[in-house]
């Protein structure tokens, strides 16, 4: 590298952008003392900011935690009936415990979407000493913060929060599912014991029934058709016990899948259903309640989300900025004499670049992909809206249909 010709001032330009020279620094004169400023406000601002969007994404989900159980708390639970049964599926079902991992995986990643990129910091040697006036410069050191469009940092957080919140409503709508598919095992399970017990008193009346028409058949009261009858509904009562003691071993294996434990605890059904067969609200709170249901929450914050992905990848078509500054240590003048106040004075100086979007077509077809997107995100939400609709009143009807019969 060639130096100026003597007597000329320079500092070596960055990477980010035309370097201004600020100039030599004399006593009580330091650009350090209003630039490092500004670039820690720069660097934290952000942090700041995506350390209150954490915290909003997490909000209490310490709270909601599956409880840890151990097996003598299984056990006793599992013991107290259709209550503890839902306690422990709340508590160690693999979904349950599945989503909310994803749920706290989702709120820790919104933080980091809202950070400012990596600042870089440059070294440079000069090969050959640049002489100026105030002696010769040696090297270069540099920092440099790349500064997004601002839309690219607050839609990019918004989404991620978006994202987390619709991961919180999914880990409450599977704690609903979870329980309903609880209460249909356990339900299907007692009517299968209630069944067969009532079965066996039947079969226990037969039986009695039996020796009875054996003991007038020897005295000649009775015929042996009628104890053949009796002895024939004997064996059906028998086989239908028999059948029953294998669905009962069936349904009670669905009954321990729901609960997301497998253990050879008894599964007791003493509760009894009891109360109305009808739900006690009006129609319009029932649907009020189903248009709240966390599954249609979820697909809102879903649509919400790709809403902010939209203003992220339009963002990303906007330029760039970069600012930086540049450290030159300059030795010692020959020129000067080492009595110069301004020999040896070290070089200082900030920049400014932008970053130039040259690629439009491959930003604007992003845009186009993110807003097809939030289309289908947003159908989607019209569809499980009107499958709720559907699916409420169907249920109504099949409790009314049941009810009546």
């Amino acid at each position: 590298m060639n130096g100026p010709n003597e007597g000329e001032d320079r500092v070596g330009g960055g990477h980010g952008g035309p370097i201004e020279p600020i100039g030599e620094c004399g006593p009580g004169v330091h650009p350090v003392r209003w630039m490092m400023p500004a670039l820690l406000l720069l660097w934290t601002a952000p942090a700041h900011a995506g350390a209150r969007a954490r915290d909003a994404a997490l909000g209490s989900i310490s709270d909601h935690a599956p409880e840890v159980l151990d097996e003598q708390q299984i056990t006793e639970q599992l013991a107290r009936g259709l209550s503890g049964q839902l306690a422990v599926a709340a508590a160690r079902h693999p979904g349950v415990r599945a989503d909310f991992e994803r749920w706290h995986a989702t709120a820790l990643a919104v933080s980091p979407v809202g950070a400012l990129p990596d600042p870089t910091v440059e070294f440079s040697v000069f090969l050959q000493a640049i002489e100026t006036r105030t002696g010769p410069q040696r090297g270069r050191v540099g920092v440099r913060q790349a500064i997004p469009w601002p839309s690219v940092l607050t839609a990019g957080t918004e989404a991620a929060l978006e994202a987390s919140r619709a991961a919180e409503v999914r880990f409450e709508a599977r704690l609903l599912d979870v329980a309903m598919a609880v209460e249909e095992a356990h339900w299907a399970l007692w009517s299968v014991r209630t069944m067969r017990a009532i079965h066996e008193d039947h079969h226990a009346l037969v039986e009695g029934l039996s020796g009875t028409v054996r003991g007038r058949v020897e005295v000649g009261s009775a015929s042996l058709s009628e104890l053949q009858q009796i002895d024939l509904e004997h064996a059906r009562m028998m086989d239908d016990i028999a059948r029953m003691e294998e669905q009962e071993r069936s349904v009670e294996a669905g009954l321990r899948a729901a609960i997301g434990v497998w253990s050879s605890d008894p599964v007791p059904t003493m509760d009894d259903p009891g109360g109305p067969y009808l739900p006690s609200e009006a129609a319009v709170l029932l649907e009020a309640a189903a248009m709240a249901h966390p599954f249609l929450r979820e697909a809102r914050h879903r649509v919400a989300a790709a809403d902010a992905a939209v203003r992220l990848a339009r963002g990303k078509r906007r330029p760039g900025f970069s600012v930086g500054m540049d450290w030159v240590p300059v030795g010692p003048s020959e020129h000067l004499g080492p009595a110069s106040t301004e020999s040896g004075q070290d070089a200082w100086a900030a920049g400014v670049g932008i970053t130039v979007p040259v690629w439009q077509k491959r930003a604007g077809d992003q845009v186009a992909a993110a807003e097809a997107l939030a289309r289908s995100e947003r159908a989607d939400a019209e569809l499980h809206e009107v499958s709720t609709h559907a699916a409420l009143h169907d249920a109504l009807a099949r409790v009314e249909s049941s009810g009546r019969r």
